[in-house]
């Protein structure tokens, strides 16, 4: 994990944070997607803290505004109780 860059979100797999990374670069902001252990599985990448879609600091308040309008857009609804946690 890079130590200049800033978690705006964390996911319970590597499918769901690539899905916010896809839409933040699509709409211009770089970020990084950080799964500390991508071959153990969902459960495993969980216990270690999830999967985290960090951002330049100069872009996390524009990328937080995108993730918050891309969840209010139901592009793509999560079962009640799950989905990304605020980081």
């Amino acid at each position: 994990m890079r130590d200049d860059l800033v978690t705006i979100a964390k996911f319970h797999n590597a499918s769901e944070a690539h899905l916010f990374h896809d839409r933040l670069e699509a709409e211009g902001v770089w970020c990084h997607v950080f799964d500390p252990h991508p071959a153990a599985g969902t459960l495993f990448s969980e216990a270690a803290g999830g999967v985290l879609v960090q951002v330049q600091p100069p872009d996390a308040d524009r990328a937080r505004e995108i993730v918050a309008d891309f969840e209010a857009t139901a592009e793509f609804v999560y079962p009640e109780g799950e989905g990304p946690e605020g980081a």
